[in-house]
């Protein structure tokens, strides 16, 4: 049922005062038919226009209260609404009357600032984004890891899921060695926004640079932290390896970044951390090499693919352990297979989009190569590691 009007409640409300009135003047003339002719005459003429007179004076009396109290503020309440619909937000919604009317001006009043607000901030956040949008799309494509030939004896694969939201500073590249040989870096600056988006370029050139100058991981984590100065709040964490599919061996270093997995000969190996972040306090790193079979398989991935759903500061293990049965389950199959089985197990956790960057990447050893494939030999500390080379025992 439609609500009514306040107009015509208050018109029904007159209508029934004149009602009330138009009885008051029936039960005087009944009562007037038991006395006297005279009185009787009397009184049959006066009842009668008594009660219409003070009828029409209470209807006027009511009709120009209500136009003060209600039909006017109203009609200004309206009118000033439309106003606001057209986009002035610059109107004024008062109004004077009944208390309701005020009350409900002053909502409107409050509702068409804050409307006001979020529109001005809206138009500042287009303006800012005209503005960073290019810097964005450049530092995104800078850290995009760059295809080139790659040393055979290995495979390498990568699924990146960039969060929602603003650009974060997750990137995994890949790089050329001399003596066939290739570098592989995963890194994650804390925070988002430009300002970690640019210092995970800054990460990504320096470890290209550092591997090409023929650093060990180790040499090359030492050298990023030093080029890189204070950070301040920031830190970044970094995997670095040196991949030698001539010897099966893997030389690596590990700056806070989630501990890789090694599967190889019914063995799984985390290769953990060989020193702190990069950040303050300032750290130093050691490196560590692992001689792994043919056909060894390295399960790589960032904090966020670890995520738990229900409190994002804690590291979810059975997610860890959903991706290590992915891995176990398909590394017979190709790198580029075993990365999106690998996707698909922690995908069921997170049915939107994740806050922060998820990677997730695997290297595979070749496994026709005529290599031992007997149980990997854990990570040690390198006997004959020289700068420029990556051991091989």
């Amino acid at each position: 049922m439609k609500p009514r009007s306040l107009q015509n409640t208050v018109q029904r409300g007159i209508a029934g005062s004149l009602a009330l009135l138009l009885a008051a003047c029936a039960v005087a003339v009944v009562a007037a038919l038991d006395e006297p002719a005279g009185t009787r005459r009397t009184v049959l003429v006066a009842v009668p226009v008594a009660v219409f007179l003070v009828g029409v004076g209470l209807a006027l009396l009511l009709r120009r209260r209500m136009r003060r109290a209600f039909t006017q503020p109203v009609a200004s309440l309206t009118d000033a609404l439309d106003s606001v619909a057209d986009g002035d937000f610059g109107r004024t919604v008062t109004v004077t009357g009944a208390s309701e009317l005020v009350d409900a001006s002053t909502a409107a009043q409050a509702a068409v600032r804050r409307i006001g607000r979020e529109l001005a901030a809206t138009a500042r956040a287009r303006a800012a984004l005209e503005r960073t949008g290019p810097a964005i799309d450049l530092i995104r494509r800078e850290l995009e890891a760059e295809v080139e030939p790659r040393p055979e004896g290995f495979a390498f694969a990568a699924y990146f899921d960039p969060g929602a939201g603003s650009l974060a500073g997750d990137f995994y590249d890949v790089v050329a060695l001399p003596g066939a040989r290739a570098g592989v870096v995963l890194a994650d600056v804390a925070g988002r926004g430009l300002s970690a988006g640019a210092l995970a370029v800054r990460v990504k050139f320096l470890a290209r640079a550092a591997l090409q100058l023929s650093m060990t991981p180790g040499q090359a984590l030492d050298w990023i932290a030093e080029q890189l100065g204070d950070l301040g709040r920031r830190s970044v964490s970094c995997f670095i390896a040196v991949i030698d599919p001539a010897t099966n061996v893997i030389a690596f270093a590990n700056a806070g970044f989630p501990p890789p997995i090694v599967f190889a000969a019914n063995q799984e190996i985390a290769l953990g951390a060989t020193g702190p972040r990069i950040g303050s306090p300032a750290g130093s790193w050691r490196t560590k090499q692992l001689r792994v079979g043919a056909g060894a398989t390295v399960l790589l991935y960032s904090d966020e693919a670890a995520r738990s759903a229900v409190d994002p500061d804690v590291v979810d293990e059975a997610a860890i352990e959903r991706l290590r049965v992915a891995v176990r389950e398909h590394r017979t199959g190709t790198a580029d297979a075993v990365v999106l089985e690998c996707a698909a197990a922690i995908a069921p956790e997170f049915p939107g989009r994740r806050a922060d960057d998820v990677t997730i990447a695997v290297i595979q050893l070749d496994r026709a190569r005529d290599r031992p494939a007997g149980p990997p030999v854990a990570p040690a500390e390198p006997t004959r590691l020289r700068q420029g080379h990556t051991p091989a025992t």
